[in-house]
């Protein structure tokens, strides 16, 4: 069986990724919930910036839960690596 990579949030080997994404399944709909969440809070805000939105989301880890923490770190880690 051919993978094409791994998660970056769980490292759970991936077999078939569509264009631009790095997350598994699960990983993917929470990054991307977390997108919608953001585009939301950017469109009455304006001036959010996706680290910002990442780290409050991060401060409400009771709220968020363990699967949504993995991905914010994993995009903290990419912002931080640009």
């Amino acid at each position: 069986m051919h993978y094409l990579g791994k998660c970056l949030a769980c490292s759970e080997k991936i077999q078939s990724l569509p264009a631009g994404n790095t997350y598994c399944y699960l990983h993917q709909q929470i990054f991307d919930s977390l997108i919608a969440e953001y585009k939301a809070v950017f469109d009455v805000y304006g001036s959010t910036s996706w680290q910002d939105f990442l780290l409050k989301k991060l401060a409400e880890t009771e709220v968020s839960g363990l699967d949504v923490n993995k991905v914010i770190d994993a995009e903290l880690k990419k912002i931080k690596t640009k």
